[in-house]
């Protein structure tokens, strides 16, 4: 499991061992800039969508 905001969101993370990714992806790049411009904190940048990726292969609810 690899969990961090900066964590590529890359299924090739899957091949090493990795069953769960969780990172953040840019969704408006203007907001994203202008919020960071600001000074902002991780939590307080707008334009941004946290996402939760896991293997096909294994079953994060099990």
């Amino acid at each position: 499991m690899v969990l961090d905001p900066s964590t590529p969101l890359s299924p090739v993370l899957f091949k090493h061992g990795v069953t769960i990714i969780s990172g953040t992806k840019v969704i408006d790049e203007a907001v994203v800039l202008r919020t960071v411009g600001q000074g902002a904190s991780l939590r307080q940048v707008r334009g941004v969508k946290l996402l939760t990726l896991w293997n096909s292969s294994s079953n994060p609810l099990a």
